[in-house]
């Protein structure tokens, strides 16, 4: 049993470590957004507009604006629901856009997940609930996933960038780049 989800754990496409958008690596440009956000999901409407704008602004794809602006949510609606808020009831969303790649995470305070909600989780199987079906839909869309357990539980994603043949390799604008909102 994943201890995070309650769910049997579905072993990632990818074993490779994630990458610290807060460091520079390979394909490192700049375009990563780190905010602490209400737990609530009052929050993922805005953040699903921001990953969108900022992936547009980037030059991808509808698919990829698609399938990061869902996986973000499932992210987030996790960190909300199972996670362990801070003291002003935060959890912290950040994305990084690189040249190959698009990783996302959401990060609470929580280290293990309660025994009530793994063995609620442990009892439901996903595939025949109406909930429960986050971090698969996490998994089926992206290239590697994972759950790291150190300054709380941040749970991360990562997708791929396809190729973009014949575009200039330059630096992907954050919304807070455009100079059209005020």
């Amino acid at each position: 049993m994943d201890q995070v989800t309650g769910h049997r754990p579905h072993p990632p496409q990818s074993r490779e470590p994630p990458h610290d958008p807060s460091q520079p690596g390979p394909g490192h440009r700049e375009g990563a957004f780190v905010a602490r956000v209400p737990a609530s999901t009052t929050s993922t409407r805005p953040l699903r507009t921001l990953i969108s704008e900022a992936l547009h602004l980037a030059g991808a794809d509808s698919e990829l604006v698609d399938d990061a602006t869902l996986v973000l949510h499932e992210l987030v609606v996790n960190g909300i629901e199972h996670g362990v808020h801070d003291e002003d009831g935060t959890i912290e969303v950040t994305w990084h856009v690189a040249d190959d790649s698009v990783e996302l995470a959401v990060r609470d305070l929580g280290t293990t997940l309660s025994e009530a909600v793994a063995n609620r989780a442990a009892a439901t199987d996903p595939m025949e609930s109406v909930r429960g079906r986050g971090l698969t839909i996490v998994e089926a869309l992206s290239e590697a996933w994972g759950v790291e357990e150190a300054d709380g539980t941040r749970v991360w994603a990562r997708l791929r960038v396809p190729p973009r043949p014949g575009l200039p390799d330059r630096a992907p604008p954050t919304p807070a780049d455009r100079t059209d909102v005020a």
